[in-house]
C-alpha cells in the first residue's frame, strides 16, 4: 500500500512538476498542563504538503485543531492530498490540578476542644506542603474545637489549591435531666419547704440545683425553703465530659385557704347502690392527695350505697380540708328472693339464696319432703327418690317478704363422663392420653379399663399408643357409665427431595426441592452445615453434603442427607493461534482457537461479530479482538487477543535532473 502513494506521488510530480512532491511536515502547539478541568489543547501547523489534508486522532478526533483535552498522552497523524503522511506520536497533557479530602473527628463538644482533622491531596507532584488557615503546616491538626478550618496544599511543582473542612459539634443525647419535687413541711417551715429528688438518665455526671434566688446545690436530694410566696423557677443540670442537659419546673410557693364543695346524688331504689358524690375544690396547688372514708382516692365516688362519706385533701403545701355528706336511700317498698340448687351427691343438694334484695334478716326453707330449716345456705339430705318442690320465704328489716321454688328431680344412675384426651404428636409414638371426668355421681369412683396396662382405678390413661380404649366408671350408688375412646396419631412423616446441581464451576446456584408428607402441617427445615433454618426449595448451594432435618407442627422430626453434584469439568482454552499482520495497514491476520472440557456444544461469538472456531483477513485494530465461548448450559469463558502489524517502511527520495535536452541521464 505503501509503495502505490509513492509511486502516485511521483507520476504526480513528473506531471505538475516538483512542487506538488513536497515532504509534508507538521508543527504542533500545545497546552502541556492543566489544573482541574478538561481544558487542554493541541493546534497543528502544516508545512509544505500538497493540501486537502486528513487528521486522525488518537482519541477519535479529526479536527486540525482540538480543544476540551484531559490530561493524558496523544498522538496524530496528519495526511495530504498525494497520501504523503507526517505522524506527532505521544505528547502529553498533564493535570497539575491538586484535590484535597478531608477526614475529620466530629465527636466534639463546644466546652471539649478534641477534634482533629486531616488533609487528603490528590493529584499534582508529590510531595506535598501544608498550610492552614489557623498557621498549622501539619497534614494533620488537632485539639480542635467546633468550626471551620481552611488549608492551601502546595505541590513540588508549585501549584496550589485551596479547601475547607468542618468539625461538627458533637451533640451527645446519652444524659437527660430529671427530677420531680414534694411539700417537705415540718412545724418551723410548713407552706415554704420542699425536697427535690434527681431522676437523671445518665452515668458519671455532675449535678447543680439553681433554686431561682441565687443559691445553688450539688446533693441528690435537696430540700429548700423559700424565703418568700410565689412562683419560683427550680432547675437541675446534670454535665458529662460529652453531654449536659437542664430542666426546669415551676413551684408554688402559696399559704393554705382550701375550700371543698361537693354535689350529692341518692340512692334511687331501696337497696341500690346508684349514689354518686362529685368533689370540687379550689386554692389547692398540685399534687393534692385525697383519702376518701371508703378508702378510694379519686377525685369523685359512683356507684354509691347509703351511708356517710368522709374526704381529706391535702396538696402539695401539705394544706388541708375535709368534709362529710350523707347518701340517703328511699324506704324499702319492694324485695325478691331467689335461690340456687347444687346436687353434692345422689340425694344430696345444697341450696345458695341469691336474692337480689339486701338486708335479709330470715330465710324460711321448706323442702318438699315436710323438712326446713331457718339457715342461709343449707344442705338437705332426700330419703327417697321423687319429685319435690323446695320453697324459701325471705324477709328483710324493713318488713319485705317473698317466696321462691324450684322443682327437683331424684333419679337413679344419672353419673355420666366426660373425657378429655390428646391424640399422639408422632406416627409410632405413645404418647397419648385420656382423662375421665364424672358427672352427677357420687364419690368415690371405681375405674375400670378394657385396655392394655395398670390402669384399674385411675381416671387418667396416659402413655397410650394409637388405638381405641374403654372405660368402665361405678359411683359409691354402683351407678356405672362407659366411655370408648379413639387415639389417632399422624401419618409417618415422609420427605423426598429433588436435587439440582450447581450450573458452572465457581457458582453455589445448586438447589435441593423437598417434597415433604405425612405428620403434622406446618413443616419446619433445617440445614445442619448452614446451622439455620431455612425455605423450601433451599437455593443457592454450593456442590457438596447437606445433612437435613424436617420437623413438624408436632416437634416430629425427620433427617437425612442430600448430595448437590459439581458441574462438568471447567472449559478452558486448549489453544490460541494468532498470525499477525505481515504489512503495515494489512488485513491479513488471523485468530484460531481451540477449547476444551464444559461440555459441548460450544458457541463462539467474537467482538466482530463471527460466531466461528477462528476470524481472517483481520486489520489492525486498536481495540484488538474478544472472544466469548458459551457451553450448553449457559457457562462461558472469554479472553482477548491482541493482533499486531509491522511499523510501516519509511522512505526517502532524492534526484538528478537531466544535463542536456533530451540527454536522458537524470537519477531518482
Amino acid at each position: 500500500m505503501l509503495r502505490v502513494r509513492l509511486l502516485i506521488a511521483f507520476l504526480i510530480g513528473l506531471l505538475f512538476g516538483e512542487t506538488f512532491a513536497q515532504n509534508l511536515e507538521v508543527e504542533i502547539d500545545i497546552s502541556d498542563t492543566i489544573s482541574c478541568n478538561c481544558v487542554g489543547y493541541a493546534n497543528l501547523n502544516i508545512i509544505n504538503g500538497s493540501g486537502s489534508y486528513s487528521f486522525i486522532w488518537s482519541d477519535g478526533a479529526e479536527n486540525q485543531n482540538v480543544t476540551n483535552m484531559c490530561s493524558g498522552v496523544y498522538s496524530v497523524t496528519v495526511s495530504d492530498l498525494v497520501l504523503i503522511e507526517d505522524t506527532i506520536i505521544d505528547f502529553s497533557i498533564v493535570d497539575t490540578c491538586v484535590k484535597i479530602g478531608f477526614v475529620q473527628n466530629d465527636s466534639v463538644t463546644s466546652w471539649n476542644c478534641n477534634g482533629y482533622i486531616t488533609a487528603i491531596p490528590e493529584g499534582g507532584q508529590p510531595p506535598y506542603s501544608f498550610l492552614w488557615s489557623s498557621g498549622e503546616t501539619t497534614q494533620n491538626i488537632d485539639d480542635l474545637c467546633p468550626g471551620e478550618y481552611c488549608v492551601s496544599v502546595y505541590d513540588f511543582d508549585g501549584h496550589i489549591s485551596v479547601a475547607c473542612g468542618e468539625v461538627e459539634n458533637f451533640i451527645d443525647t446519652s444524659c437527660s435531666a430529671d427530677f420531680f419535687w414534694m411539700p417537705a413541711g415540718s412545724a418551723s417551715c410548713y407552706e415554704t419547704c420542699f425536697q427535690f429528688f434527681n431522676q437523671s438518665a445518665g452515668n458519671d455526671y455532675n449535678l447543680t440545683w439553681s433554686f431561682g434566688d441565687s443559691v445553688f446545690a450539688t446533693s441528690e436530694t435537696p430540700i429548700f425553703s423559700f424565703t418568700n410566696y410565689g412562683t419560683p423557677t427550680v432547675c437541675l443540670t446534670i454535665e458529662t465530659s460529652t453531654c449536659i442537659d437542664s430542666t426546669c419546673m415551676i413551684i408554688p410557693v402559696d399559704s393554705c385557704n382550701i375550700q371543698l364543695d361537693t354535689i350529692v346524688g341518692h340512692v334511687s331504689v331501696f337497696g341500690d347502690c346508684n349514689g354518686f358524690v362529685y368533689l370540687s375544690y379550689q386554692n389547692a396547688t398540685q399534687p393534692v392527695d385525697l383519702q376518701w372514708s371508703n378508702g378510694s382516692q379519686d377525685q369523685n365516688l359512683t356507684n354509691l350505697c347509703a351511708g356517710t362519706y368522709c374526704v381529706t385533701l391535702t396538696d402539695a403545701f401539705a394544706c388541708k380540708d375535709s368534709v362529710c355528706v350523707e347518701v340517703v336511700q328511699p324506704q324499702d317498698t319492694n324485695c325478691q328472693a331467689a335461690f340456687e340448687i347444687n346436687r353434692v351427691a345422689l340425694k344430696d343438694f345444697e341450696f345458695v339464696d341469691v336474692s337480689p334484695s339486701s338486708n335479709i334478716v330470715s330465710w324460711d326453707w321448706n323442702f318438699g319432703d315436710n323438712s326446713s330449716s331457718a339457715v342461709q345456705n343449707p344442705v338437705h339430705t332426700y330419703s327417697n327418690l321423687g319429685d319435690y318442690q323446695a320453697c324459701l320465704i325471705i324477709e328483710t328489716e324493713t318488713g319485705c317478704v317473698d317466696t321462691a321454688c324450684e322443682n327437683i328431680h331424684i333419679d337413679t344412675c344419672l353419673l355420666s363422663l366426660n373425657t378429655n384426651y390428646q391424640h399422639v404428636s408422632c406416627h409410632g409414638m405413645c404418647d397419648g392420653t385420656v382423662m375421665l371426668i364424672p358427672v352427677n355421681g357420687e364419690a368415690p369412683y371405681v375405674y375400670e379399663w378394657q385396655s392394655p396396662g395398670s390402669y384399674s382405678n385411675q381416671n387418667l390413661h396416659s402413655q397410650l399408643c394409637a388405638g381405641t380404649y374403654q372405660a368402665t366408671v361405678t359411683d359409691s350408688y354402683f351407678c356405672t357409665a362407659t366411655s370408648v375412646v379413639y387415639i389417632d396419631q399422624p401419618d409417618s412423616l415422609v420427605v423426598t427431595s429433588v436435587e439440582t446441581p450447581a450450573s458452572c464451576q465457581g457458582i453455589c446456584n445448586g438447589t435441593i426441592d423437598l417434597n415433604v408428607s405425612g405428620g403434622t402441617p406446618p413443616y419446619a427445615y433445617y440445614v445442619f452445615e448452614l446451622d439455620d433454618y431455612v425455605q423450601n426449595p433451599i437455593e443457592n448451594l454450593c456442590p457438596g453434603h447437606y445433612s437435613l432435618m424436617v420437623s413438624d407442627n408436632n416437634l416430629c422430626a425427620v433427617m437425612g442427607a442430600v448430595s448437590i453434584e459439581m458441574p462438568p469439568v471447567e472449559m478452558i482454552f486448549d489453544n490460541i493461534d494468532v498470525d499477525d499482520i505481515s504489512c503495515w495497514l494489512g488485513c491479513d491476520g488471523a485468530v484460531h482457537i481451540s477449547v476444551a472440557g464444559g461440555s459441548t456444544p460450544y458457541a463462539y461469538l467474537w467482538s466482530n461479530g463471527e460466531t466461528t472456531t477462528g476470524i481472517d483477513s483481520l486489520c489492525f485494530n486498536q481495540y484488538n479482538y474478544n472472544v466469548t465461548v458459551t457451553y450448553d448450559n449457559g457457562c462461558f469463558i472469554d479472553t482477548t487477543i491482541i493482533v499486531s502489524q509491522p511499523p510501516p517502511i519509511n522512505v526517502s527520495l532524492s534526484k538528478q535532473d537531466l544535463s542536456c535536452y533530451e540527454i536522458c541521464n537524470g537519477t531518482a
